[in-house]
């Protein structure tokens, strides 16, 4: 029985296949609007006092709109009177997706002249291996959280709730910037954020002027996670799974059994090259005399 003085809410971007998606999915544009409007003053809120924006970056009504917010997945908490008081966003990507296509391609790393050529490199390695093992390839970020709620398990819930959402989508892989300010990057280590390398080279952090402050880019594999955590992962998956994602709209039928053809057509050319290169391994251990 859930005793916090919140629940989890989830937003999806438009256009969502509920196929792919564990849980039930709902068309309601008004409550989505509502719900991604309230997680924007929170964020303009948080943001503000951390001295990360200036207030002319908020809009007409108090709100910090994040490029590309209305594309992305949102998890949420809201509390007794319906406003968010914690969310962090999901921006995924199609497996045709290359390293410009990333919104963290443009950070100050990117532009670095030693590292920036390796950064690149890594990020086009982990959309290889997301493109070969058929999982989503996921930005994360936004996070934002009320300030009676840092250094609690909802904050904690916040960050795990990424592994919860990767499993509903089917398994996915990423990357996020973290920042140094309140140890945010210090805490995505310790449940399973690890440095972003390249050839073995981890990616140094960097100092970021549009935030003021030092921050790192760390890499995750949503299936990879300490342990610890396990039950609480587990808690959240099977509340977020119960509770109705809201969408602003929905693939329509005809869509979705394209997109589950293509899905089962993936998976089935995976298994054919897999086989393919098993037996050519094979037949070239019979050809090398030993």
């Amino acid at each position: 029985m859930q005793t916090a003085p919140y629940r989890f809410q989830l937003l999806a971007p438009p256009g969502t296949p509920t196929l792919k998606v564990s849980g039930p999915v709902d068309s309601n544009p008004a409550a989505y609007e509502r719900y991604l409007s309230s997680l924007q003053r929170l964020r303009a809120q948080t943001y503000l006092a951390d001295g990360a924006i200036a207030p002319e970056q908020l809009d007409g009504q108090g709100r910090f709109r994040m490029h590309r917010d209305e594309e992305s997945w949102h998890f949420l908490l809201i509390n007794s009177e319906d406003e968010a008081i914690g969310c962090v966003r999901y921006l995924t990507h199609l497996p045709s997706a290359c390293v410009d296509d990333l919104s963290i391609s443009h950070c100050p790393m990117a532009k670095h002249p030693v590292w920036g050529s390796k950064f690149r490199g890594a990020l086009e390695a982990d959309l290889t291996f997301a493109r070969q093992n058929l999982l989503t390839f996921v930005e994360v970020g936004g996070w934002a959280i009320e300030s009676s709620h840092r250094h609690t398990r909802a904050a904690l819930e916040i960050l795990l709730a990424s592994f919860s959402w990767a499993r509903m989508i089917g398994g996915a892989i990423g990357c996020c910037t973290a920042t140094f300010r309140n140890n945010s990057a210090v805490m995505l280590r310790r449940i399973g954020g690890c440095s972003i390398e390249y050839n073995d080279e981890a990616i140094p952090a960097y100092e970021d002027a549009s935030y003021g402050c030092m921050m790192e880019v760390l890499r995750f594999r949503f299936q990879n996670f300490d342990p610890r955590f396990q039950k609480m992962v587990d808690n959240i998956y099977a509340r977020i799974a119960e509770q109705r994602t809201i969408a602003a709209s929905l693939q329509d039928e005809l869509c979705q059994d394209e997109a589950l053809k293509t899905s089962n057509g993936l998976h089935a050319l995976s298994r054919a090259l897999q086989s393919a290169n098993q037996n050519i391994a094979a037949t070239a251990g019979m050809l090398i005399p030993s």
